[in-house]
């Protein structure tokens, strides 16, 4: 619906000229505000956009130029969109998460937690960060990370001497960091939306950059906990020794380390993972936990995207591997004989998403078709914003957005108005998408209809006012986490970068480029991306002379294609070239400089050589 306003409104005063479409047309966000009112589902209310749309434009005067009866398509678009390989991933995940979430992983994440982080001041609630972190990961749902850690660490929080309000506030608002933390079905719904849009994103790309926002919101969060213990009363100090937390930690960062640089150097799946296995085997009968099986899966995915082993949606196909073997064969918390019962549940669940995309691909067609970006991008510029400005303009909408709309909802309606306009003005689209997901993870926590607080309040069964007191400090510090995010693009671009051999620190733009900057880096990323498909290619490539060879081949062809001679004219009729006129002083005695008769010489006097 705001989508639709904004579509409107750089060309109400065009429709305006056309009554017969003007007013159907502005009577289709009133249909879609009632069609809400009403409790229809979101499906039905883009669905019903979509068609309003198409009954309105064909048939009329169409003040944009545009044919809808010849060049709208969307039954061939939903197909292609359905045919998109990224899309793969989404019911991937979906299967790994519903697997784990149904096990006993909580419990032992909630454990693993209390050991690694439980010696801190305020060990507890940052133990309730970590847990709420790694399941909204695993699991892909945020109201239900509320609800499963909420249940073990509320109670937990409040014996170990904290107040009812920090108990509450602290896993509400760690419920909702999962969708930064690779892996992400939103992630991969902007990747899929924003390449549509014309910014190419790979799913790998975005989920390695989600690891730096996600672990500074985390950090942030972990901070204000351990500052907040001073004026709590003293927590109960848990039974775990500093050199166990510090074992993990060191072991952890050994571990994905060792899993990169045998991936180089071994090229072997099985048995980096093996090694890693018998890594965190030890840390598991050091430590006494067993939570330890629950965290190996979102660390076998990072690191076998960031070393190349696999990509994204090969990934999806691996943690459900992983959970299934986790869940049913290491924790027993699960009978083979339930699987298809998960397997139903997770299809009825995409189902309903798919329905929600598809319907949505028609009105980013009809923006598209509409050239609405560029009408915004257009009435933006009359303005004279920068950067930083459009920056500022567009965390706002979202904010505002995500008050009122779910996280799918949001990228499959925005993402296709935004990603272009902020291409225009600089900012890459991976950075975009992190802005994107941050600013609407927010909105889980914001009123009227942040979901996380009425999920909250009717499980603990508080009043709503009491929750939104307790989240607003965690609100606070995530909006400052959502700055510096932002205004700095390293944290999200950094790790991306560097594994592409480009320098780690990207400045944020102070100007808009212009058409010409714009066009230059198209083509060096275009450069870049040739230069790794030949590197991969002889990679592949069994023995030194195959490489030798295909070497040659290269170095022997042209570095572009010149375009062939023009033909030579025999036609008298036609007029002769003329050179250009020799320097000032000097004059011109070659033949080349005589003029056709009763032409100018080259001087521009008339010819009188004859």
């Amino acid at each position: 619906m705001i989508a639709a306003g904004l579509a409107h409104a750089p060309v109400l005063a065009e429709l305006t000229q056309y009554p017969d479409v003007g007013l159907p047309v502005m009577l289709i966000p009133i249909v879609a505000i009632g069609l809400l009112l009403l409790g229809a589902p979101l499906y039905v209310i883009i669905g019903g956009l979509v068609v309003s749309l198409f009954a309105v434009f064909p048939g009329h005067p169409d003040p944009f130029g545009v044919d809808f009866s010849q060049n709208f398509d969307l039954t061939g678009s939903m197909v292609d969109l359905i045919n998109t390989p990224e899309l793969v991933a989404i019911p991937f995940f979906m299967v790994a998460g519903t697997v784990m979430g149904r096990g006993e992983i909580a419990n032992r994440l909630v454990r693993l937690a209390s050991s690694m982080l439980g010696w801190l001041p305020g060990g507890l609630a940052v133990s309730a960060i970590g847990a709420c972190i790694f399941f909204a990961a695993i699991s892909g749902s945020s109201p239900v990370t509320v609800v499963t850690i909420g249940a073990i660490m509320v109670p937990a929080l409040k014996a170990a001497g904290y107040s009812d309000r920090l108990s509450h506030g602290v896993v509400t608002a760690a419920g909702g960091l999962g969708i930064v933390i690779p892996p992400s079905i939103p992630m991969v719904v902007y990747a899929i939306y924003a390449t549509m849009s014309g910014s190419a994103v790979k799913l790998d790309d975005i989920f390695i950059a989600g690891l730096g926002p996600g672990a500074l919101i985390g950090l942030l969060l972990a901070v204000y906990c351990i500052l907040m213990a001073s004026t709590e009363a003293r927590p109960v100090r848990l039974r775990n020794r500093i050199l166990y937390a510090l074992l993990f930690v060191v072991g952890s960062a050994a571990a994905i380390a060792l899993f990169a640089f045998l991936a180089s150097v071994l090229g072997s799946f099985v048995v980096v993972v093996a090694l890693l296995v018998g890594v965190f085997a030890l840390a598991i009968r050091v430590m006494g936990v067993e939570g330890i099986w629950s965290v190996l899966m979102p660390v076998v995915i990072i690191a076998g995207i960031y070393s190349g082993i696999f990509n994204a949606i090969e990934a999806s196909a691996v943690s459900v591997v992983l959970a299934i073997v986790i869940e049913v064969f290491i924790h027993r918390s699960l009978k083979l004989f339930e699987l298809p019962a998960l397997l139903r549940e997770t299809a009825v669940l995409m189902g309903s998403l798919l329905l929600i995309i598809t319907v949505s691909l028609g009105l980013a067609l009809f923006m598209e078709e509409k050239h609405v970006p560029e009408a915004v991008a257009e009435w933006l510029r009359s303005y004279d914003l920068t950067p930083l400005s459009f920056a500022l303009l567009l965390n706002l909408l979202l904010l505002l957005v995500g008050c009122f709309l779910d996280i799918i909802s949001a990228i499959v309606l925005f993402v296709p108005l935004v990603v272009p306009i902020a291409a225009e003005m600089g900012l890459d689209p991976i950075h975009v998408g992190l802005i994107f997901i941050v600013n609407l993870e927010i909105g889980y926590l914001t009123p009227p209809l942040g979901i996380n607080l009425f999920v909250a309040a009717t499980y603990f069964k508080k009043p709503l006012g009491f929750v939104v007191r307790s989240v607003a400090p965690f609100l606070l510090v995530m909006l400052i986490s959502l700055g510096f995010i932002t205004y700095v693009p390293s944290i999200s671009l950094g790790i991306v970068r560097a594994q592409q051999g480009l320098p780690f620190w990207v400045d944020f733009p102070s100007e808009v480029p212009t058409q010409e900057a714009l066009d230059e880096k198209d083509e060096t990323m275009k450069d870049m991306m040739d230069d790794a498909d030949v590197q991969k290619l002889l990679d592949s490539l069994d023995t030194d002379d195959e490489t030798n060879r295909l070497l040659e081949q290269l170095e022997d062809m042209p570095d572009e294609e010149e375009p062939p001679p023009p033909p030579i004219d025999d036609d008298d009729d036609a007029p002769a070239l003329e050179p250009p006129s020799p320097p000032s002083g000097e004059p011109d005695t070659t033949s080349s400089g005589a003029a056709a008769p009763g032409g100018p010489g080259p001087s521009g006097a008339p010819d009188t050589s004859d």
